[in-house]
């Protein structure tokens, strides 16, 4: 869903020693909100760093799912957010879910309840990938990874020259 904009009010408050006032109104040409249109339909396929800004639970046709509403925040897509379902699999390892809930370290015990809230704010690397079923196209996450830590990459990368400087002497 496209963000709405609103516009912002040009009142301004000011505190003389009397009180609050208020200045005068402007007079505003167009108080209505607007509506942009996203530069993408969806997430075109491809891998993405991205972060959960919500997730909740709702009832599709009497059943339980996941719903998470991703932003992203890398690549050129910069900032796009999009919503997915998840139908809830705790038994396949393969299933968008059970990577959701693995890599975000949120895999409930059993017989425990999920906590969504636990979901927000997590970043992860995302998959996508456009599927077409009875004539509608959605965009489904096929892979769900954890986003590599650069810190590791670097002190990896240092010992490697250490490494190599001293089979070399």
């Amino acid at each position: 869903m496209p963000p709405i904009k609103k516009p912002q009010s040009s009142l301004k408050a000011t505190r003389p020693s009397e009180g609050l006032v208020e200045s005068p109104a402007p007079i505003l040409t167009n108080t209505a909100p607007s509506i942009i249109r996203p530069m993408y339909d969806g997430l075109p396929n491809g891998r993405y760093l991205a972060e959960i800004t919500d997730a909740i639970i709702v009832d599709v046709n009497g059943r339980p799912f996941l719903k998470i509403i991703i932003t992203v925040t890398g690549d050129d897509v910069h900032g796009l957010s999009e919503s997915f379902l998840l139908k809830p699999d705790f038994r396949f390892t393969s299933s968008s879910f059970h990577k959701l809930l693995t890599v975000t370290g949120t895999m409930p015990d059993r017989d425990q309840p999920l906590q969504t809230d636990l979901l927000i704010g997590q970043q992860l690397l995302l998959t996508v990938e456009e599927a077409v079923r009875n004539g509608k196209t959605y965009t489904n996450i096929v892979d769900v990874e954890d986003v590599p830590d650069d810190e590791a990459d670097e002190e990896t990368d240092d010992e490697t020259e250490v490494d190599d400087a001293s089979t070399q002497v």
